[in-house]
């Protein structure tokens, strides 16, 4: 989803997340990404006629 995305916001602010239950399934592509969250961030602006994105990706997990 879009957060702060205002008519005349200078920055857009983008969010996804992602969660990789204890339970899944046997045909998990990935089971190591079992309990853990995935969270992207991306904040995009526009100046001088560049477009600049910079992005942020983070996990939590649980130790076990």
């Amino acid at each position: 989803f879009v957060v702060g995305d205002l008519p005349d916001a200078i920055f857009k602010r983008y969010v996804s997340m992602s969660y990789h239950p204890e339970n899944t399934s046997p045909s998990d592509p990935d089971p190591s990404k079992r309990n853990q969250m995935d969270v992207d961030i991306t904040v995009e602006w526009i100046d001088g006629g560049r477009t600049f994105i910079v992005p942020l990706n983070t996990v939590f997990a649980q130790n076990e």
